[in-house]
Order: C-alpha cells, then sequence, then structure tokens
C-alpha cells in the first residue's frame, strides 16, 4: 500500500515540477503518521483520524503534526535542513497559488532566509543546534 501512496503522490505533483524525492519523503512522513500500527497498510479508521487531525485539529494539534512530519531524523529537533525543507514546501505551495508581485519568486532562497531568520531569533547554530518543539510551536504562532 506504501508504493502505491507514495506513486499516486508523486503522479499528482510531478506535473508542478517538484522534484520526486521530495514528494516521495513527504509522502513517507504523512504514510507513517497514518498508519498508527505500523503495518505498511492504510484501514479507514487511520485514514479518517489523520484527515481529521490534519484538517479538523486544533491550532496546537496542526503545528505538532507540522513538527513531527519534517522532523525527518526523529530526535525532536528540527535540524536547520528540516526547517528549511518545511518552509521550502510552504512557499511551494503559497507562491504556486499567489506569485507575489506577479514575478516568479525562489521558494528554496526564502525558505534558507526564513530558517536562517528562526535560528537567529533564538541565538541557535544552524551547523549544531534544533528548533525543539516549544520553539517552533512560538515561532509558528508569531
Amino acid at each position: 500500500m506504501f508504493k502505491d501512496f507514495v506513486g499516486l503522490a508523486i503522479s499528482s505533483f510531478q506535473s508542478d515540477g517538484v522534484d520526486k524525492k521530495e514528494i516521495a519523503l513527504i509522502a513517507k512522513q504523512l504514510f507513517d503518521f497514518f498508519d498508527k500500527d505500523h503495518n505498511d497498510t492504510l484501514d479507514f479508521g487511520e485514514i479518517f483520524v489523520g484527515l481529521t487531525l490534519l484538517f479538523g485539529g486544533s491550532a496546537d494539534e496542526k503545528v505538532r503534526i507540522a513538527f513531527d512530519l519534517y522532523d525527518v531524523s526523529g530526535d525532536q529537533l528540527l535540524q536547520f535542513n528540516e526547517l528549511s525543507h518545511y518552509f521550502s514546501c510552504t512557499f511551494k505551495v503559497i507562491l504556486h497559488q499567489n506569485e507575489i508581485g506577479g514575478a516568479k519568486s525562489c521558494p528554496e532562497k526564502m525558505a534558507y532566509a526564513t530558517a536562517l531568520s528562526c535560528f537567529g531569533e533564538y541565538g541557535l547554530d544552524a551547523e549544531r543546534d534544533g528548533i525543539d518543539f516549544q520553539m517552533f510551536k512560538h515561532w509558528y504562532r508569531s
């Protein structure tokens, strides 16, 4: 089922010029989030609960989901590359829907700058440190 899930995700977004590896990584994180019993299959209940949390959960639940989806290393910290990847995905969606000033913007450059700003706000070193959930939540809401 996982391969079908990733294949569907790739075919859905490939025409938008999004990198296959990036899609596969996000699809894996999303699939793992939904697959609560870790049997490599999504049943109706898992899909229903996952979608409910993604689209109907509280603001705190949505922040937690975003944090967990992008914490690829699973260390409960968003490393600079993970946070930059989160911002890059977010900016790609936003910019795809609404080109700023009618000109093409570079989501990767914007993501890098935003992640750098976030790390700087907390006095963290982008090479060594990570953003914990409370920092992410505070920054996300500000």
